[in-house]
């Protein structure tokens, strides 16, 4: 009876227990109080109905029902922004300076979640180290910096710790983790831990820990054990993510004891090998290996899913880097895959750019559960197997850009729940099925790129009532399409029919598009004017008409109906009149494209007002007047092609001080006059630059240093002086043309640091001295031209170091003193070396000697000159001689053999002697005539001063040699005399 008693009392208290409503605590309200006015924004967010004597019933605020102690604090605010341009937007609904220290007084607080909450680069507090009954701690994006205090090693019963995506964050020592024995989640994603080389010796001594996510956390192979490693860890673990690190080579051998691992990520790493035992983790859900440079793999993909039943995502993604040929490529498999006796579970199968070379297996057909299938950008050849049509539950196949051939199965149209289909980029061939009409949940549907014909009619799209991407250009198909048609397109916003035969006339059928986003009717025939109906699609983003005869002028309107455009592709049409003032309306255009047209008159003022624009190209066109000032400061500017056109005057002074993103400029073949400006080379980012064709002047600018321009083309100008020196200063050019110029002096040694240089054309220019034997440094250059210049002496033997030279011009050399030709020496011996040799015209020299034998051996050697020269001998046998034409080989008097019809007699040909050197004739004249007038001047001096010299310095010889010249000359002045006053006396008598 006593028993029964005590039974029923301890029943009636622990029902009295469990009715408890305690209130909380007076004095954690307050600390609650105190915590909730160290935040900025109280109004946001569950601090809004902190109102009230009981906490336990705020938001966010949870409380021991038996005793009223708060015990869990959940402020979760609004998680990061992720947005295309930047990592992670700073928005939080909640921020404070710091953790204000009134936590302490919630000394039963077991569950702590401030994620989200902006406290401003503030520390981790170190107090947070004392509340000692923390279960749940986390942190997670708080902008918290620092090092992570070890104070939170003191948490013993901690279960939870989540410090992930705290970018200023760190930590060199990961000892205090260990005092953690009960912790079964522990994330620390962004944390920088390069320096915490005990990392994983730490955590092989948590018997726990089940989570372990460390992304982003700059973890390479020193952090990993080598080997096979024997731990509690390793076998208990489920979750593990060392996504975002710098891992590399195999995936680590310690990971093949994870006999429980179910979420696997070792994605954005730069692993190479899939090892074979990833194959014997049964347990996998999930295996995210994207975005690695894996470039082998010891296993197939079947092998990998084989024992894999529960295995629901398995992504490949963008990890293949085949660096050779020769290197094993992954591949499918072709067995039953029959590990599971109750099927596959397997939902994605992501393999896009996985570097798959194989066939279609069959054992997809298998994989009834599969909703996403990703095979693009692989070298997938065969057909597409009709099986695929089995898999009822996919949502989207993505085969494109493959080398997939055959027709498309008309089973595809069998796949209800299909979103997306998209086989572009094939060789696919045959007709598009018409039942892929059905396929009534389809929103892209992108066929183009391939090879298909025949007719697309609107019993192809009759029950797409969904789609929002029609994408079925580049084939060769015919569109039939009723005007009249009425589409069942509720919100297309993308099409694309380049290249659909589509008739002279636009497809009226598209007028009711009222939310097209994207319209490319470009390669068709059309030859209308644009119609009214498209510059009123209001929410236009990207308009292609290009390719085709549209006539007329751009519409007036053009601007005002479409102001949403940003990209307008006119190109290559008939386009006339001028530009019309409406799309200055549009500011949010980055692309217009207007070339090949009969566009004239000027560039319109009003297009400064663009002030977006990246693209603007009018190339092609009647367009003159002067380049504007106003075009040096459209800042974002990236590409201006006006070649081809009429403009005069000079290129704007300040063009490249403020486009200082423009990548290729494009100014050939106008009238443009006077220098090149100085601000170009502040365009560093400059790829391409076209100045060709016009009538510029002065010296090239001594200021390329740094930039890595691709293209520089300032051929067929009135440029003079020097090549200048800054182009040998880290100058990256890979094709420069200075041809048909007045450039002068030699080729400077600085040039021989464009190591990238591909194509080298001097020619038509006043260059002198020898070819540089440096040039050998070039070992990419594939054209050579330097015809028409002063340069003299022997080709220089280095040229057949150059592997890839395919095109070598050294016609019409001049010599320093004579009209023509002056190269002299012979063909250099090694000439056999330039196997990619397909042009080579030494004509117009004075070459001599035998032509190398083993040049017969350049293969690809398809033009060769080398008239007027004095070659002697037989001209060399083949196939690949008696391919050229004997004028090739005229003005040889010497050369024997088939293509000169001179037969080659037994004894040889007698070998004419080397050519005079001409400089060095002209040399020896010269001494000569310095020699001569040298003696006849050390003549004159010895007999002048020898004679004269002494009777200035010998008075007595001096009296002796000149008194009888002074005694005649006294007779002589008196008789004259004397006959003077006679003839005076004579003349008076006589009047």
């Amino acid at each position: 009876m006593l028993l029964v008693l005590l039974f029923l009392i301890q029943t009636s208290q622990l029902c009295f227990c469990k009715n408890s409503t305690s209130s909380c605590i007076e004095h954690e309200r307050l600390a609650l109080l105190r915590f909730r006015a160290s935040f900025k924004n109280t109004s946001q967010g569950p601090l809004g109905s902190w109102e009230g004597t009981d906490c336990c019933k705020w938001k966010g605020v949870s409380c021991d029902t038996i005793t009223g102690h708060v015990i869990k604090l959940h402020l979760r605010s609004s998680p990061p922004i992720l947005d295309s341009s930047s990592l992670f937007v700073n928005y939080y609904f909640l921020e404070a300076e710091n953790v204000n220290p009134s936590l302490l007084e919630l000394e039963h607080l077991k569950y702590l979640g401030l994620s989200g909450i902006d406290f401003h680069s503030s520390p981790i507090p170190k107090f947070l180290g004392s509340m000692k009954r923390l279960r749940y701690l986390s942190l997670s994006y708080c902008s918290f910096t620092g090092w992570i205090p070890h104070h939170l090693g003191n948490l013993s019963s901690l279960r939870l710790l989540d410090l992930s995506y705290n970018w200023g964050l760190y930590d060199d020592d990961m000892d205090w983790i260990s005092k953690l024995s009960s912790l079964k989640h522990l994330a620390l994603n962004g944390v920088s831990l390069e320096k915490a080389h005990n990392l994983f010796q730490v955590l092989l001594k948590l018997p726990s820990l089940s989570l372990a996510k460390f992304s982003g956390c700059g973890i390479t192979n020193i952090h990993i054990p080598r080997g096979i490693v024997n731990s509690t860890f390793l076998v208990n673990v489920e979750v593990l993510n060392l996504g975002s690190n710098a891992l590399h080579g195999s995936l680590p051998n310690a990971f093949q004891n994870m006999t429980s691992i179910e979420d696997l990520d070792l994605s954005w790493n730069f692993f190479s090998l899939i090892p074979h035992w990833l194959a014997n983790l049964h347990s996998l859900v999930r295996v995210d290996l994207s975005e690695n440079h894996f470039s082998s793999s010891e296993v197939s993909i079947e092998s990998i899913l084989k024992n894999k039943c529960s295995l629901r995502t398995l992504d490949l993604s963008s990890s293949y880097i085949m660096h050779d040929l020769r290197v094993p490529s992954l591949k499918f498999g072709h067995g039953n895959l029959s590990g599971c006796m109750r099927g596959y579970v397997l939902e994605e199968l992501l393999l896009r750019e996985s570097g798959v070379s194989d066939s279609f297996p069959t054992w997809l057909g298998k994989l009834k559960w599969l909703r996403e299938l990703d095979l693009s950008y692989n070298q997938l050849s065969g057909t597409i197997p009709t099986s695929l049509g089995g898999l009822s539950n996919l949502v989207d196949l993505s085969l494109s850009n493959n080398q997939l051939n055959g027709s498309i199965p008309s089973s595809l149209g069998r796949m209800s729940n299909l979103t997306r289909l998209d086989l572009s980029n094939n060789q696919l061939k045959g007709t598009v099925p018409q039942n892929l009409g059905q396929l009534v949940s389809i929103e892209i549907l992108d066929l183009s790129n391939n090879s298909l014909h025949g007719t697309f009619s609107e019993l192809h799209l009759r029950n797409l009532s969904n789609l929002s991407t029609l994408e079925i250009g580049f084939n060769s198909l015919d569109v039939m399409i009723p005007s009249s048609w009425t589409s069942p397109f509720k919100f297309l916003s993308s099409m694309g029919m380049s290249s659909c035969n589509l008739g002279t006339q636009f497809p009226q059928w598209l007028k009711n598009m009222t939310f097209l986003f994207r319209l490319d009717l470009s390669n068709n025939n059309i030859g209308e004017t644009i119609p009214f109906w498209i510059v009123e699609i209001n929410w236009m983003e990207t308009l292609d008409l290009s390719n085709n005869y549209i006539s007329r002028s751009i519409p007036k309107m053009f601007g005002h109906s479409i102001p949403t455009l940003f990209e307008i592709i006119l190109k290559n049409n008939l386009l006339e009149g001028s530009i019309p003032k409406s799309l200055c309306t549009i500011n949010s255009l980055l692309v217009l494209d207007l070339s090949n047209n009969r566009l004239s008159g000027t560039i319109p003022q009003w297009l400064k007002n663009l002030e977006h624009l990246e693209m603007l190209d009018l190339s092609n066109n009647s367009i003159g007047g002067t380049i504007p000032n106003w075009i040096q400061e459209m800042n974002w500017m990236n590409r201006l092609d006006l070649s081809n056109n009429q403009f005069s005057g000079s290129i704007p002074k300040n063009l490249g001080d403020s486009i200082l993103n423009l990548l290729e400029l494009n100014l050939k073949n106008n009238l443009l006059e006077g220098p090149i400006p100085n601000s170009l080379c502040k365009m560093m980012m400059l790829s391409v630059l076209d100045l060709s064709d016009n009538r510029l002047s002065g010296t090239i600018p001594n200021c390329w240093r740094g930039m890595s321009i691709d293209i520089l083309n300032l051929s067929s100008n009135k440029l003079s002086g020097t090549i200048p020196s800054s182009f040998g200063e880290s100058f990256g050019v890979k094709w420069l043309n200075l041809s048909n110029n007045s450039l002068h002096g030699e080729l400077h040694e600085e040039m021989k640091n464009i190591e990238n240089l591909e194509i080298l054309d001097l020619g038509e220019n006043q260059f002198s001295r020898i070819i540089p034997s440096w040039i050998q440094t070039f070992q990419g250059l594939q054209v050579l031209r330097l015809s028409q210049n002063l340069f003299n002496g022997d080709i220089p033997s280095s040229l057949c170091q150059l592997p890839f030279l395919q095109v070598l011009d050294l016609a019409g050399l001049i010599g320093l003193n004579l009209s023509h030709n002056n190269l002299s020496g012979k063909i250099p011996s090694k000439m056999e070396d330039m196997k990619s040799l397909e042009s080579m015209d030494l004509s117009g020299n004075h070459l001599y000697g035998l032509i190398p034998p083993t040049m017969s051996a350049l293969t690809f050697l398809s033009h060769l000159n080398l008239s007027n020269n004095n070659f002697s001998g037989p001209i060399p046998n083949g196939p690949q001689f008696s391919s050229y034409d004997p004028s090739s080989f005229a003005g040889n008097p010497y050369l024997c053999g088939d293509p000169v019809g001179k037969a080659c007699s037994p004894k040889g040909i007698i070998q004419p002697e080397p050519p005079v050197n001409v400089e060095e004739e002209d040399n020896a004249e010269r001494k000569e005539k310095v020699l001569f007038y040298f003696v006849v001047a050390l003549g004159f001096i010895t007999g002048f001063w020898g004679s004269i010299g002494v009777l200035i310095y010998k008075r007595n010889w001096r009296h002796a040699c000149f008194r009888p010249v002074e005694n005649l000359a006294d007779i002589l002045y008196v008789e004259s005399m004397i006959r003077m006053a006679r003839l005076k006396k004579m003349i008076k008598k006589n009047h």
